[in-house]
């Protein structure tokens, strides 16, 4: 095989290799798992770029209502190598209810940072369980009161 023919097979194993890749986003999950009003909520993201060396150079995170909005901005460096990425947002405690959230990637080397990955999902806030029990409680109470 001569040399340019190589070349031309090394370049084609790059480029297929670079394809095959999945990047972006590849995970949202929510800590604990089903959390209740008591617990400190964190969101975390975790994804995979094909550019060596990835550098998280902002986020933003906003609760409005019932909605979870958190964007990400990733500065990519300069090579074909896939890297890991993770992130982890503390949100703090929550309300009882069903929030929604939503994860931007953003690419800020471009101006405006054009969003390049977006990840959505629902969770729902339970109420403590001697909550529940103290509702269950103050229930029969109220009909022990209502029978007399």
């Amino acid at each position: 095989m001569d040399t340019r023919g190589l070349i031309i097979l090394v370049i084609l194993l790059i480029l297929a290799s670079q394809a095959s890749a999945e990047t972006g986003i590849t995970n949202v999950s929510i800590s604990p798992a089903s959390p209740g009003v008591t617990d400190q909520i964190s969101i975390l993201v975790s994804g995979l770029e094909g550019s060596g060396g990835v550098l998280i150079t902002d986020t933003d995170f906003s609760v409005i209502g019932n909605t979870l909005s958190l964007d990400i901005y990733l500065y990519l460096g300069p090579s074909d190598v896939g890297t890991p990425w993770s992130y982890t947002e503390t949100v703090g405690t929550l309300s009882e209810g069903t929030y929604n959230l939503t994860v931007q990637r953003f690419l800020p080397s471009y101006y405006p940072p054009p969003i390049v990955d977006s990840y959505s999902m629902s969770f729902g806030v339970t109420p403590e369980p001697a909550t529940i029990v103290l509702l269950g409680v103050g229930a029969i109470l109220a009909r022990k009161k209502s029978v007399r």
